[in-house]
């Protein structure tokens, strides 16, 4: 399986009874969740990944998410972190972060970041509110 049809794999996962609307929409009262892009980053080439930052906001203006957090001193208080890089990116729904990460244009750019930075990357939800 492809790098972009396993990440649409994700975002089609299984859904519990519980989760009607799984991530999509807040309870049927539809308001569309929030999602964020979560990675934690240990740099292998720093050379590769800098060329990759160095591309990274011209890809991912053209898209809907925000960059919030991009930290490369975050403050560790409780257990061990052992990576040099945070980032959280937020995107309005599943389809816009799903969009960016399997857009040719960030697929490119990403061989530097996967060449140069062990990942550990996430996509979670928004809290639903009442």
């Amino acid at each position: 399986m492809q790098i972009p049809q396993l990440i649409a794999a994700c975002f089609r996962r299984a859904k519990s009874p519980a989760d009607s609307d799984a991530h999509q929409t807040d309870s049927g009262k539809g308001k569309v969740m929030t999602v964020y892009i979560v990675a934690q980053l240990k740099f292998t080439r720093r050379e590769l990944y800098d060329r990759y930052q160095s591309r990274f906001a011209d890809v991912f203006r053209k898209f809907k998410g925000k960059l919030l957090v991009a930290d490369e001193n975050p403050v560790v208080t409780e257990g061990n972190w052992e990576r040099d890089k945070f980032v959280i990116m937020e995107f309005p729904d599943d389809a816009a972060a799903l969009e960016f990460q399997t857009s040719p244009e960030y697929l490119e750019i990403a061989e530097d970041r996967k060449a140069g930075a062990d990942a550990v990357v996430l996509t979670v939800r928004g809290w639903r509110r009442n």
